[in-house]
């Protein structure tokens, strides 16, 4: 097995924690709105998520789709 180097090491670590705990920039990309967006809705609480530091927050995918769904209205006939 090869050696990897710290930098390696660390874009498989980031890749494997975005891909499974997305930030708020993927939340906004997904759900098609604003960073802004995403930020009111975590201050609200309306979604839930992570705080692992000061300047570090992640959401887990499928909380944030269950909360989402509650969000949205159905379309009246």
């Amino acid at each position: 097995m090869p050696r990897l180097s710290k930098e390696q090491l660390t874009a498989a670590a980031n890749k494997a924690v975005a891909e499974t705990l997305p930030n708020k920039y993927d939340l906004a990309r997904y759900f098609n709105v604003t960073v802004r967006t995403i930020d009111r809705w975590t201050a609200a609480r309306l979604i839930p998520s992570i705080k692992l530091g000061p300047r570090c927050t992640r959401f887990q995918w499928g909380a944030v789709k269950r909360a989402v769904d509650r969000l949205i209205v159905a379309e009246v006939k």
